[in-house]
């Protein structure tokens, strides 16, 4: 290089390159100003993070579905069309569970082959039910029996699960001179205990209010004043008078109530027709003693006492009566000794029809009188 190139190079002011042009120091200072400016500006107007905002909502996972193969009940020395009529009942309530699929006897004979329903005819335990319950692919069996045992009838159910292999709940009751009517009224105790997280769907305390919710409590202000009664809270509490205990057609026991009878007499060995009038009391659903008067052209009173002897609580029941009757005639006193078969069907717990064949054998009678009498008798009984 000359002496001239040199010294031009000397003599020329620094220049640094700036992108596709030359810069010098103020300018590469301008330039890095406005970036610094730029980036400000769009933080500034960024929009700042919501630290309230709620993540989404998950969505709630369904409850799992208990399968439930329910086995038609056992008949013990009942009619089997009652256990037929007592387990469709059964299925009915069962399907009122919200968590629960509910397999009746129906759907199990289609879903078994011929050879597990012949294995199933014979299997009583807990193990080969458990195997019957993975066959069906159910987590749960519910099966029991009804039956009677003199005056009582009773029910029994259990609870076995087939994952855990045991008898999870049983339930067991004897109904004391009941009727079949009553295995109706006994269908939701019994299930609210095999069931107890599902109890409320069948035992209700009181309306609105299902078990295991406290009743509430209200204190009364008590002043007879005319008008509807004040609670102390100011609300107005309805006047309720309590109603009488109702008692349906298979419930009408009458045990310590007073009896009117009124009868017609009629004679089997010879014509004659009287008319009986009584008064007894029920000294208990099972006996009726009664003092009757007879009507005609002899007066007579018969001390007499009826024994049911089936049925006592229900609405036709059959009784056998025994009778000390007392005849006044114009020729002399007949006294005696008879009873008969019969029976009384109450239309209601105060009004009741019987019919009752009667034998009668007189120890002391006078002349030309029979000593043996049979009598028809039909009656209206009330009572009060």
């Amino acid at each position: 290089m000359s002496d001239i190139a040199r010294r031009a190079k000397s003599e020329a002011p620094d220049v640094v390159r700036c992108g596709v042009g030359p810069c010098d120091g103020a300018g590469l200072v301008r330039l890095l100003v406005s970036v610094a400016l730029v980036v400000l500006a769009s933080v500034a107007w960024a929009e700042p993070p919501n630290p309230t905002a709620e993540a989404p909502a998950k969505k709630p996972q369904p409850k799992p579905v208990t399968k439930i193969a329910f086995f038609q009940l056992e008949a013990q020395v009942i009619d089997p069309k009652i256990a037929g009529i007592i387990s469709d009942m059964l299925v009915g309530e069962l399907s009122r569970m919200k968590e629960a699929k509910v397999i009746g006897s129906k759907e199990i004979d289609a879903m078994l082959g011929y050879e597990q329903k012949k294995q199933m005819s014979g299997c009583t335990d807990t193990s080969c039910m458990v195997a019957i319950g993975g066959a069906l692919g159910v987590d749960k069996i519910l099966m029991g029996s009804v039956g009677k045992i003199g005056t009582s009838y009773t029910i029994s159910l259990k609870l076995i699960n087939i994952r855990e292999g045991n008898v999870e709940e049983i339930f067991s009751k004897r109904m004391k001179g009941a009727s079949e009517e009553d295995f109706l009224d006994v269908i939701p105790e019994a299930l609210a205990t095999v069931f107890p997280a599902e109890a409320g769907t069948w035992v209700k305390t009181q309306k609105g209010r299902t078990a295991g919710q406290p009743a509430p409590i209200r204190v009364l202000d008590l002043q007879r004043t005319p008008g509807p009664i004040k609670a102390l809270d100011g609300s107005e509490v309805r006047k309720e008078t309590a109603a009488p205990e109702s008692r349906g057609a298979g419930d009408r026991g009458h045990s310590g109530q007073f009896l009117i009878s009124g009868k017609g007499v009629s004679s089997l060995l010879e014509k004659g027709a009287a008319a009986e009038v009584g008064l007894g009391f029920g000294a208990g659903n099972w006996v009726q003693p009664e003092v009757a008067v007879l009507v005609s052209k002899v007066f007579a009173v018969k001390p007499r006492v009826g024994v049911f002897v089936y049925n006592p609580d229900g609405a036709v029941k059959p009784f056998v009566a025994a009778v000390v009757p007392v005849y006044f005639t114009p020729d002399g006193t007949m006294v005696g000794a008879g009873g008969g078969p019969g029976v009384q069907w109450d239309l209601a717990r105060w009004l009741g029809l019987t019919a009752e064949a009667a034998a009668e054998r007189y120890f002391s009678a006078p002349a030309g009188y029979k000593k043996l009498q049979l009598f028809g008798l039909a009656g209206v009984q009330v009572r009060i």
